[in-house]
């Protein structure tokens, strides 16, 4: 059976972003048309696309399990793509792969609900909801269960500057009464993240402000 000829009658004209890997995940086997053109390249020259290759090794760091909701974030313009990523197997004869499909996500409904999923993905830090886990590089990060209370009321509100009253009221409701407890709990957060081997500074301060989760300057 010709693999690639195959792969190219499963996926070739499906509207979404397919990329198939080999069992190992040591080589790309195929890219769809509309993966392609997901990230603005021809199939010529994929394999130089910035996007392509941080996902690549993003595929190939978290083999076999399904990434939730997966941004990009262009140096060059700082323009975000965000995509749900789905993980399945693909048996074709006597030969497993691995099926990553890239779903866009374009209008703010669709957000809205990806911003409710269990995980997020921003760079090399992993924030999985249910489980109160978080991992930088593969580290966990240890958090108290407040530390991880605010820390994920944050990241999922990305780019939202909260002051403080309004983090006291979200994280503590009526159990605390003081401000001072945002920023020791602040500080607790950065320190942990700092600990893990974490250099990035995704909590910032915005000194009279609050605090804001960005992933970029």
């Amino acid at each position: 059976m010709d693999m690639q000829k195959t792969l190219v009658r499963f996926y070739d004209d499906l509207p979404l972003g397919i990329l198939v890997f080999s069992q190992d995940y040591s080589n790309v086997l195929f890219q769809n048309r509309t993966y392609v053109n997901l990230f603005g390249a021809d199939e010529t020259n994929i394999s130089d696309n910035e996007f392509h290759s941080v996902f690549v090794e993003g595929c190939r760091k978290n083999r076999n399990k399904d990434l939730g909701t997966i941004r990009f974030v262009s140096e060059e313009d700082g323009q975000i793509l965000l995509f749900e990523v789905f993980v399945s197997e693909l048996k074709i004869s006597s030969n497993s792969l691995w099926v990553y499909s890239l779903i866009p996500i374009k209008n703010r409904e669709k957000l809205h609900k990806s911003l409710t999923r269990e995980s997020y993905i921003f760079d090399d830090l992993r924030v999985n909801i249910p489980n109160q886990l978080v991992k930088y590089r593969g580290k966990t990060v240890d958090f108290s269960a407040t530390e991880f209370k605010l820390f994920s009321f944050l990241c999922k509100n990305e780019d939202q500057l909260f002051s403080k009253d309004v983090l006291l009221k979200e994280i503590w409701s009526k159990s605390a009464q003081n401000t001072r407890t945002v920023d020791i709990y602040i500080s607790r957060v950065k320190k942990r993240l700092k600990e893990s081997g974490c250099k990035v500074e995704y909590v910032k301060t915005m000194h009279g402000r609050g605090y804001i989760f960005q992933i970029n300057s």
